[in-house]
């Protein structure tokens, strides 16, 4: 008993104290379990953080930048800096998707590779945000085991979204797009899920596109539901709409 409690105590005094588990659902059926995720989503309505983004290009280039990152149904907005230089912005509206680089030419030539790695992860967010399980046309599959998939047709026809929702705890682990072949297009794994302001949410992200490239995010100081800044949304000036 004295080791358990003395473990305990260097936990805490380390700040690597063990996080609270996660609610369990005992839902009976799939109409249980989706109204729980669409309550759950309905209940994020801003979120604004801190983050380390860890980039790798489809030729295996690496690069490491710190981030911020602001989103609300629909919106998103991504900005990164190195050694305080701004490196890419990239904001994501109904009305498209928005990439600023620095204007000098060699430097954009540097650095819109790396833009245009994270740009999946942009547009993934609007998953993330809650959105996927707003829809009508959601199908619940479900086969067993510790997850079941939840699945709805993409934006673009012939194409469907996919998450895998963990069984216990009714967390997505996974967004998955597909072609019209089965082929999958873009991933993203969801983990670390921390409760802030009553609500969970996942605090590591991993974007993996068709290519190969990857995109990694960890979240910190995050804030839900709190008042955004006037104009988060506004794309900055100069910044290139993308296809």
């Amino acid at each position: 008993m004295r080791i358990a409690i003395s473990l305990v105590a260097l936990l805490i005094v380390c700040g690597c104290a063990p996080k609270p588990p996660l609610p369990v659902y005992a839902w009976k059926n799939s109409a249980d379990a989706l109204a729980v995720l669409r309550e759950r989503a309905a209940g994020v309505r801003t979120v604004q953080g801190e983050c380390a983004i860890d980039l790798t290009r489809a030729d295996g280039q690496r690069v490491q930048l710190d981030g911020a990152l602001v989103i609300k149904p629909g919106h998103v907005r991504l900005r990164a800096w190195k050694m305080g230089r701004a490196i890419f912005d990239l904001t994501l509206t109904p009305s498209g998707l928005y990439v600023w680089t620095p204007p000098e030419p060699a430097q954009r030539a540097k650095i819109m590779p790396a833009a245009i790695s994270a740009e999946a992860l942009t547009r993934g967010w609007s998953f993330v945000s809650g959105e996927f399980f707003q829809t009508d046309d959601l199908v619940i599959v479900d086969e067993g085991g510790a997850t079941f998939k939840a699945r709805r047709a993409g934006q673009t026809p012939g194409t469907t979204l996919a998450a895998t929702v963990d069984r216990a705890t009714l967390t997505p682990v996974r967004y998955a797009l597909q072609d019209e072949n089965g082929g999958e297009r873009f991933s993203l794994r969801l983990h670390d899920y921390r409760r802030i302001n009553g609500v969970l949410w996942p605090m590591h992200l991993l974007a993996v596109a068709d290519d190969g490239a990857k995109a990694a995010v960890t979240l910190r100081n995050v804030e839900l539901n709190e008042p955004l800044a006037t104009g988060a949304f506004d794309p900055p000036p100069r910044a290139e709409r993308r296809p």
